[in-house]
């Protein structure tokens, strides 16, 4: 039997307190602007200063009324975050399109909501697929996800190629290095966009962009330049390994409810390691276009000399032009 689901539309009394207070903010503040107001249009004197209490009761009331509405549409939120939770609880792994059909809600508002809702640190344990067309309930069953999604896919492949006649049995080809590059390329970029949604801080996850984007443009580059694939070794084999596994244990850091003094220490520092990685990352991007830009520089100085010697640049071009 699957254990509940923990999640912020079960046991969480989400937007509760912020519409209250709110409701409460709005009676007192709107009733004593109200009051100042009447005081202000009076014929008493001071209406200067009643004008000025107005205008402060008046902002309080202004407040109160964004907290309340804050407070219902995060209360609204979590209520359709409840719903998920009951459907998740009986299959751990559901096609977004289902538990639509099962909410009477449209898959954009599902994904929307799931978005927001781990942005505000609500809902911890849902995680989503690349193309956000599955939802899944607890990390360990995400994880088991993505490793049936890439034997399912492995499968396919051979199944494929089995299925193609042949004069004689073959034996299925090894994968190319580049063809495993290119795999472990697209599985550690995932990664990195996975733990990016996960981390509602805007400075983390603008560190987490960077880091997804130079990591993408060394797989793109070496990609189109197989021949460059030795000049990559360390960095397949320690650097990225290494920051990929810093991620992992920051998130489960940022996953705890209460989080000692050490691990709030440890978190900090490897939010400043990511700084370090995305510039390495960068210098050795930067490397592996330093040939490639020399070629062309050398290229560019040969084409130059080419153009003196026939006499096709500057002032000798123009007068044989004319002539």
């Amino acid at each position: 039997m699957n254990k509940p689901a923990q999640g912020i539309g079960l046991n969480i009394p989400a937007g509760i307190p912020q519409f209250v207070l709110g409701i409460i903010g709005m009676s007192l503040f709107g009733s004593a602007a109200l009051v100042f107001l009447m005081l202000a249009m009076s014929p008493l004197p001071f209406e200067d200063v009643f004008m000025t209490l107005f205008s402060g009761f008046f902002l309080g009331f202004s407040g109160s009324t964004a907290m309340m509405t804050y407070g219902r549409t995060k209360r609204k939120l979590a209520n359709r975050m409840r719903s998920y939770y009951e459907q998740l609880d009986i299959r751990r792994v559901m096609p977004i399109d289902d538990l639509a059909a099962m909410t009477d809600l449209s898959p954009r508002m599902i994904r929307k909501d799931i978005r927001d809702a781990r942005k505000k640190k609500m809902a911890p344990d849902l995680w989503t697929d690349a193309g956000m067309a599955n939802v899944i309930l607890g990390r360990r069953v995400f994880e088991v996800f993505l490793e049936e999604e890439r034997n399912r896919k492995r499968n396919a492949s051979q199944s494929k190629e089995s299925a193609q006649p042949r004069s004689e049995p073959v034996k299925a080809p090894a994968k190319t290095p580049i063809e495993e590059f290119k795999s472990e390329g697209a599985a550690a970029i995932l990664q990195i966009h996975i733990a990016n949604d996960a981390v509602p801080d805007k400075e983390v996850s603008d560190k987490l962009d960077r880091l997804e984007e130079v990591t993408a443009s060394i797989f793109d580059y070496v990609e189109k330049h197989p021949e460059r694939l030795p000049d990559v070794r360390k960095f397949m084999q320690y650097y990225l390994p290494a920051t990929l596994q810093l991620l992992e244990k920051y998130l489960d850091y940022h996953d705890m409810s209460l989080q000692p003094a050490t691990v709030q220490k440890t978190r900090k520092e490897i939010e400043t390691a990511l700084d370090m990685v995305c510039a390495s990352f960068n210098n050795l991007l930067d490397s592996l276009y330093h040939f490639e830009t020399l070629d062309v520089r050398t290229d560019i100085g040969v084409l130059e000399n080419l153009l003196k010697q026939e006499g096709l640049t500057g002032e000798q071009f123009q007068v044989s032009a004319r002539g």
